[in-house]
């Protein structure tokens, strides 16, 4: 597992990287990226990234926090359960991280739709989230969405 790893063209830092998933952060952009590398991330890895991503938060500045999800074929609610209900009300809570941007797989209808059930099925479950004080945007490219 990489840790840290300064590209040469200094705006870039890879944080993390493993099997599954790339941490970089793009520091004069005030953007920090999590892309997955490919179709599906096992819970306990998918916990593991975000749980990096918490630990090494504040040593960045950090404005928008962008889920590069384009190479994901494989939707896994408990997954996405967790991020939203533990990951985004900690960040939200801790560090006042309100600027999320999702990238999701292109020309897949159906992993679009299943986002959006599983997020209606969650702010059902748990209507007294903070859903309405998060900035959630859906872009169909990284470059649209460090620019969004």
């Amino acid at each position: 597992m990489l840790l840290t790893e300064t590209t040469t063209d200094k705006h870039t830092e890879v944080l993390y990287k493993d099997d599954y998933t790339k941490v970089t952060y793009l520091p004069k952009k005030k953007v920090l990226i999590c892309e997955a590398l490919i179709d599906y991330i096992p819970i306990d890895d998918f916990k593991k990234v975000f749980q990096f991503i918490t630990r090494a938060y504040p040593k960045l500045k950090v404005k928008k926090f962008i889920f590069d999800k384009q190479s994901l074929r494989i939707f896994h609610q408990p997954s996405m359960e967790w991020y939203f209900v533990n990951w985004k009300t900690y960040m939200y809570k801790k560090f006042d991280l309100r600027h999320h941007v999702k990238i999701l797989p292109q020309n897949l209808p159906w992993f679009e739709n299943t986002v959006k059930a599983g997020r209606k099925m969650i702010e059902e479950k748990y209507p007294n989230l903070h859903f309405n004080k998060l900035k959630i945007e859906y872009k169909s490219s990284l470059e649209e969405a460090i620019e969004a």
